[in-house]
């Protein structure tokens, strides 16, 4: 269900990102009340009020109050929130483990045929009494933007549904300056998770 904002904002930005997402949310909603860099629970909210249960956790970490960044170092938050990575690896939309399991064979091979490759040219201008220092230092090059590459945190059709659903919410760009902070606009959180809090 791509129309619930945390789900969106983990597809975006993972798990930190939808902490955020959550935070800002019920900070609009007068649930959370910020004070610098410092968060607290409002006295009169209790967990029950919300229904999700992101929204849940984050009202009983912030019951004592404590800095904002705090929110990241939460355990129990993070084992929450893979909930909303499985919904993601069952839809296709982040790697399950068999394809991280297949991306770490794909690779294996090219560095290997990376490395067989550039031994070879090696060999050959060292037997011809040429300098191979550059060699050596494009093979390491090869090898390393081959790993970086080989593991995109989403998968092509996560990418393509992540365009689609920014797409589809392009129309809140126009209006976000007339969301006002504290309107408890459900829009708002739409926003923060489609395009980010920045």
């Amino acid at each position: 269900d791509l129309g619930a904002p945390y789900l969106i904002a983990y597809l975006r930005g993972g798990e930190h990102e939808a902490m955020r997402v959550a935070v800002i949310s019920l900070v609009d909603r007068g649930m959370l009340a910020m004070d610098d860099r410092i968060v607290r629970r409002v006295d009169h909210v209790t967990n029950d009020m919300v229904k999700h249960p992101i929204e849940s956790e984050v009202l009983k970490k912030f019951g004592d109050p404590g800095e904002a960044h705090s929110i990241f170092k939460d355990g129990h938050l993070k084992s929450l929130l893979q909930t909303y990575r499985d919904k993601l690896e069952r839809a296709g939309l982040m790697p399950d483990a068999a394809l991280r399991r297949d991306r770490r064979m794909r690779l294996l091979l090219a560095l290997m045929a990376l490395g067989v490759a550039g031994v070879i040219k090696i060999v050959i201008g060292v037997s011809l009494g040429k300098p191979v220092g550059f060699l050596v230092v494009m093979m390491i090059a090869a090898m390393v933007i081959a790993a970086f590459s080989s593991f995109p945190r989403l998968t092509a059709r996560g990418k393509a549904t992540l365009s689609d659903v920014t797409n589809l919410y392009s129309g809140l760009r126009t209006r976000v300056n007339s969301l006002s902070p504290g309107s408890a606009s459900a829009e708002l959180a739409m926003f923060a998770a489609v395009f980010g809090l920045a």
